[in-house]
């Protein structure tokens, strides 16, 4: 499975009334799906990183 984290945004999360700040998540390329997302240092292994450098996402 090839992962791709997107890292450095301000993260919409629909159960929540605010933007996580500091962002990163983690999609799966083949599915297309959210693996894993948080804040802070990115602390998943991955294939691809792309910085979305402070953009909403």
């Amino acid at each position: 499975m090839t992962k791709t984290a997107f890292v450095n945004c301000n993260l919409f999360v629909g159960d929540r009334k605010q933007l996580l700040n500091n962002a990163w998540f983690v999609v799966d390329n083949e599915t297309g799906k959210l693996t894993a997302k948080g804040t802070g240092k990115l602390n998943v292994a991955v294939e691809q990183q792309v910085d979305l450098d402070g953009r909403q996402a």
